[in-house]
């Protein structure tokens, strides 16, 4: 019940956003329509708005001062070429593509059919290799130190190569706002303030259910985006949430799919070492930092006079690559 309170109230106040937005946009619109001239858009319909779709871009991280590429980003999938070094004869290969962007936002805005953006990061090849061969030469054991490096290891390289789903259109933010129990996961960026996700899109995980139900009740404008966003998300996230549904069912997590856990607004029962239970509120989305899990939470705390809110940093070590039992977790949701 405590739950449902804080997201409902959380819930109103982005649907208030939402239609605040909805609001400043139509009037914007009527002003403009009363501004235009209406004409015919000709034999070869220019005026007709193109279909909105989605756009993945690509950008390459690397160390090697001298391919000069570093943050690089394209439209098409880079590919390895070979290219010749500045200072030397040397050649070596070098991870480009062939439409390089060099103003984000300015791409962004020539291009308003875009509904939102899919970015996917590439590591060099100079790069990859090195850390291949560092891994590769060490002795690999059974051991929980071995364990636990190779599961930094794992980590580390799942934020370099993390993508991210950046949120263009004003019609999909509304429609997320609007059906949102909770602040998206993620960053806000660009001029219009685009909400930015990281992979694996926990908002999108707990808000499967409300954004099918709203496609099948509804048919607006802002479904198209949706419907969009969702196909995409389905066909590339699709078996991974349905794999973290089905242990969750069982009472089970894993590795891979422990995040998915938590969310905001959620009662978490935190074990202590006397043995006796406390429950926190969730404040945020859960992040990974280095090879812990954390989740900001608060709990009430009396000082003599009232209630207050007491911040805690919950964190969470999952040292093994098994599945383990849900309430065998430092913390986990009630």
């Amino acid at each position: 019940m405590f739950s449902f309170l804080l997201d409902n109230i959380e819930k109103l106040e982005w649907m208030n956003i939402a239609l605040n937005e909805k609001l400043a946009q139509q009037s914007a619109s009527a002003e403009t329509s009363a501004q235009e001239i209406p004409g015919d858009p000709g034999p070869d319909g220019d005026n007709l708005e193109p279909s909105i779709c989605m756009q993945i871009l690509h950008r390459v991280f690397c160390s090697n001062f001298g391919h000069n590429h570093n943050g690089a980003l394209f439209a098409d999938q880079p590919t390895f070429k070979e290219s010749q070094s500045n200072s030397s004869n040397r050649r070596t290969k070098k991870l480009e593509g062939l439409e390089r962007i060099n103003d984000l936002e300015g791409y962004l805005r020539s291009r308003p059919e875009i509904s939102f953006m899919v970015l996917k990061t590439h590591i060099c090849e100079d790069q990859r290799d090195v850390w291949g061969r560092h891994y590769l030469s060490r002795i690999l054991c059974s051991c929980r130190a071995c364990v636990q490096d190779d599961l930094k290891r794992e980590n580390m390289m799942h934020q370099l190569f993390t993508e991210q789903l950046r949120i263009i259109s004003p019609q999909l933010k509304r429609a997320l706002r609007g059906l949102g129990r909770c602040r998206m996961d993620g960053f806000v960026t660009g001029l219009n303030g685009d909400p930015c996700m990281s992979a694996p899109y926990l908002f999108l995980y707990h808000h499967r259910t409300a954004i099918a139900d709203t496609l099948q009740k509804t048919e607006s404008e802002e479904n198209d985006h949706l419907k969009l966003l969702m196909d995409w998300i389905d066909a590339n996230y699709g078996k991974e949430y349905d794999e973290a549904d089905e242990l969750f069912k069982i009472g089970m997590v894993s590795q891979a799919h422990l995040s998915k856990l938590f969310k905001p607004n959620q009662v978490i029962l935190k074990k202590k070492s006397n043995g006796t239970v406390v429950a926190y509120a969730a404040h945020w989305w859960p992040y990974w930092k280095n090879d812990e899990l954390s989740v900001r939470a608060w709990s009430w705390k009396f000082d003599g006079f009232d209630l207050t809110r007491k911040r805690k940093q919950l964190t969470l070590t999952y040292d093994t690559h098994k599945n383990v039992a849900i309430t065998d977790l430092e913390a986990f949701p009630i």
